[in-house]
């Protein structure tokens, strides 16, 4: 049976191909390839269900043998499943092909989840923006800015803005538009989350406190404790996101020569985006230049975990 895998040395798209799932953040463009085809390796046509979601390119990139490479892009957030189909119709235009292509037999299918913006607490307009508490009584102290200490508005960001999209009444809001940004998380974690301790020194943003409020400012939404990674891993595969915090704890990627490179952080916020199979390597996205994309559920069973949902 034909399948799709990663493409020959790419080990940083999240793709699972034992329980058939891709994770892509908004906007965010992969190449996969399909190897092998219909009855006797005829040439499969490969596309989404729901092609608001996800863009494939309409022919293969690159093929080799029972081999073709194709692209993917995220243009929503959602989830839709990508089949390549036999396909040997001639149809008199585009909107009976796609009809036509619908129903035919599915040799090779992968459930494509579109995630939300994937920020980076330097960019855009809240980078350098100053990032401090409302609380009167950390007045006197000197707060750092977004770039320096905003892991945890930018993670909250990353999630609110998959979540706001998902449930948006207009489901076809294009990727280009800006969702919730960090900068309008930061506002809210502000007042609920940003801390300093008794010496005046800007300590990041409570987790707990973060959490515990978010109904204050999202009343949609509420949130709780990820109790282990047992109960991680079945919310990761309902497709929703977790916010995590690692303390002491160690993410890595590969370069594109294959490279692995780690790094253990003192206390840095992420967003835990699916799970592997196995359960023993969790996909995540890392708000800071680092660009980190996974972490062993052995470093993940040691970092505080949380989950916002629908009321």
């Amino acid at each position: 049976m034909a399948h799709f895998q990663k493409v020959a040395g790419d080990k940083n798209t999240r793709l699972d191909q034992v329980d058939k799932t891709l994770v892509l953040m908004l906007d965010e463009s992969v190449k996969l390839d399909l190897w092998g085809g219909g009855p006797g390796g005829a040439e499969l046509v490969v596309d989404v269900d729901d092609t608001r979601l996800v863009k494939v390119s309409p022919k293969p990139l690159a093929s080799r043998g029972v081999l073709w490479t194709y692209e993917m892009h995220g243009l929503a957030s959602g989830t839709t499943t990508l089949h390549g189909r036999l396909y040997n119709q001639t149809p008199s235009n585009d909107a009976a092909r796609r009809q036509l292509w619908l129903q035919m037999p599915t040799w090779a299918q992968l459930e494509v989840r579109v995630m939300g913006a994937e920020y980076r607490q330097r960019d855009g307009s809240w980078g350098k923006l100053t990032y401090g508490s409302t609380n009167p009584a950390w007045a006197h102290v000197k707060w750092t800015n977004m770039a320096w200490a905003g892991c945890g508005p930018t993670s909250l960001a990353t999630v609110m803005d998959y979540l706001n999209r998902l449930y948006s009444l207009n489901s076809e809001t294009p990727a280009c538009f800006l969702g919730t940004d960090p900068k309008e998380t930061m506002n809210y974690t502000s007042t609920h989350g940003r801390s300093a301790d008794a010496s005046g020194k800007p300590s990041g943003t409570s987790g707990p406190i973060m959490i515990a409020n978010i109904g204050a400012y999202y009343p949609d939404y509420r949130g709780q404790r990820v109790a282990n990674l047992q109960e991680a891993a079945r919310i990761l595969r309902a497709g929703s996101p977790i916010i995590f915090l690692a303390k002491n704890t160690t993410t890595y990627k590969y370069e594109v020569d294959g490279t692995k490179v780690s790094k253990t952080w003192p206390g840095h916020f992420m967003v835990l985006l699916g799970v592997e199979h196995d359960e023993k390597t969790f996909w995540i996205s890392d708000p800071s230049l680092a660009h980190h994309k996974y972490i062993t559920g052995l470093e993940l069973k040691s970092c505080d975990m949380w989950w916002i949902c629908r009321r």
